[in-house]
């Protein structure tokens, strides 16, 4: 009978009948009081655990698995191969013993015998070295009197040495910069047999450095915010080992001072402002204080509040002016408080709509608007429009306005009181010419008698007071083409007097 096998099944018969290969490279590593025991696994083979044993030769068994009672053994899943135990003695001699477990078959034992001795010190100076300084490493490390087949000629290594200077167990690190920082050291003393590892504690490299400068993540040296909304959070950073301390001052009177504890955080470290006021307007300065050598920095950032307008102010404050024809409307004055400064535009309703006053009314970089010859056709509405383009505000404020057409009392009464000193003037020299020619004519009476009927009757006909010169003074009604509407409120108020009455006057005189 011819029976055919697989390839694959012959191989999974002679892997099933075959021995694994044992452990190699069996390691003993001292980290103080632990004892870390490792090995190398030729091939997975079908390995499925490690199984460890150890002993103690002056002891005996020593407890591996502490779960279990009175076993002499650990089994240790593939693939982990390494295994960890504490407080073995000092100067105890140790066997430990490896294997690997494939069913129904299992490797040889590989033994390896150590010492357990004192773990090495590694010591450094100075303590709190800075950037630029030297540090040096000391590894130290002495052996008890065990037996004397311990040799106490111990070689050292430094771990985690990337530059530096090793001299025996010592090593000088120069020059130390912030990369340096986290970079860990450690020695380790080995025995001249080279069966046993012993390590020490390892120190983190953490050199001291002050800082160089500030940093606020704005980036920014000013920051522009409206007011009523949140300044920051502005954070203040700067690198320093061991850490800094930060605290905010604030200038908005002439000289800093610090920033209430409310308004940071992050270990004073961020600045935050909300609902900011107009007042809170000025410098802010982060100040770091680093005490390991008695340094500090600062950063300062200048914060402008943008405001308004909040109302608008007018001078003369009355939004109803009444004015007379032909005068001056103004200055009208429109002022906000504004930061930045606002922009300022006059409008007037015209057809129920507002159009811009035309630039020759407005003056002050359009605050003020002043109109010459005002007209009864500009009666209506002026409007100032304030507008903070950064802010995002706009106020508005209306003026009706009112023009009247009459004769305005002042200017009137001069010219009636110019009217009454030419009518006192004419009627004072119509008296003394009538008082003269009374005097005359009574001188000639006396030297002539006439009839007393016939000489009143002569006066009534002959007074030229009473007569001529009455007449005179009353001015021929005359037709007159109606004026235009003047501008000029002194023109149009005003009474010129008659100037052929003084000139008629005279000759009567």
């Amino acid at each position: 009978m011819l029976i055919i096998l697989s390839v694959d099944f012959v191989q999974a018969i002679l892997n099933a009948t075959d021995k694994p290969d044992p452990p190699t490279d069996v390691r003993v590593d001292v980290f103080g009081n632990t004892t870390k025991i490792s090995w190398i696994i030729p091939n997975n083979r079908g390995i499925t655990w490690s199984r460890i044993y150890l002993y103690n030769l002056k002891e005996g068994r020593v407890d591996l698995d502490l779960r279990r009672e009175r076993t002499d053994h650990a089994d240790i899943r593939f693939p982990i191969s390494s295994f960890e135990i504490a407080n073995l003695k000092m100067c105890s001699k140790y066997n430990v013993s490896i294997r690997f477990l494939h069913r129904p078959r299992a490797s040889e034992l590989t033994i390896k015998t150590f010492w357990i001795t004192t773990t090495p010190k590694l010591t450094f100076r100075p303590e709190h070295p800075f950037i630029g300084n030297d540090i040096t490493f000391t590894c130290n490390s002495v052996v008890h009197l065990c037996p004397r087949n311990i040799s106490s000629d111990l070689s050292f290594k430094f771990l985690g040495n990337e530059r530096g200077d090793t001299n025996k167990n010592t090593l000088t690190i120069h020059a130390l910069a912030k990369s340096d920082k986290g970079i860990q050291i450690s020695c380790q003393a080995i025995d001249d047999l080279g069966k046993v590892f012993y390590l020490s504690d390892t120190v983190t490299l953490d050199p001291y450095y002050s800082p160089e400068k500030v940093v606020l993540d704005h980036g920014s040296t000013s920051i522009n915010v409206t007011e009523n909304s949140t300044l920051g959070p502005i954070h203040c950073t700067a690198a320093c080992n061991p850490i800094c301390t930060y605290q905010w001052k604030y200038n908005g009177t002439g000289h800093f001072e610090q920033v209430e504890s409310s308004l940071l955080s992050n270990q004073n470290q961020t600045l935050t402002v909300t609902h900011i006021k107009r007042s809170q307007n000025g410098a802010y300065r982060c100040h770091v204080d680093y005490y390991q050598n008695h340094t500090y920095k600062m950063s300062e950032v200048a914060i402008n509040v943008q405001y308004g307008p909040d109302r608008i102010i007018l001078e003369p404050a009355s939004t109803q002016i009444h004015v007379v024809e032909g005068t001056t409307l103004g200055p009208i004055h429109c002022t906000a408080a504004c930061n930045p400064e606002c922009k300022y535009q006059w409008e007037y309703n015209v057809a129920g709509r507002f159009e811009l006053v035309p630039i020759e009314l407005v003056s002050n970089q359009s605050r003020t608007l002043t109109v010459p010859q005002i007209k009864r056709s500009q009666t209506g509405t002026v409007r100032c429009h304030v507008a903070n383009y950064f802010s995002q505000i706009n106020k508005t404020v209306d003026v009706t306005i009112n023009v009247q057409s009459f004769e305005c009392p002042t200017k009137g009464i001069s010219g009636m009181f110019g009217v009454g000193i030419a009518t006192l003037v004419v009627g004072l020299g119509a008296l003394i010419s009538a008082i003269t020619f009374f005097l005359v004519k009574r001188v000639k009476t006396k030297n002539v008698r006439p009839n007393e009927s016939a000489g009143y009757n002569e006066v009534q006909r002959s007074n030229p007071v009473f007569t001529d010169s009455y007449s005179t003074l009353q001015s021929n009604p005359e037709s007159r083409p109606i004026q235009d509407p003047s501008w000029d409120i002194y023109e149009e108020c005003g009474i010129a007097p008659d100037v052929s009455t003084y000139e008629n006057f005279e000759n009567r005189s």
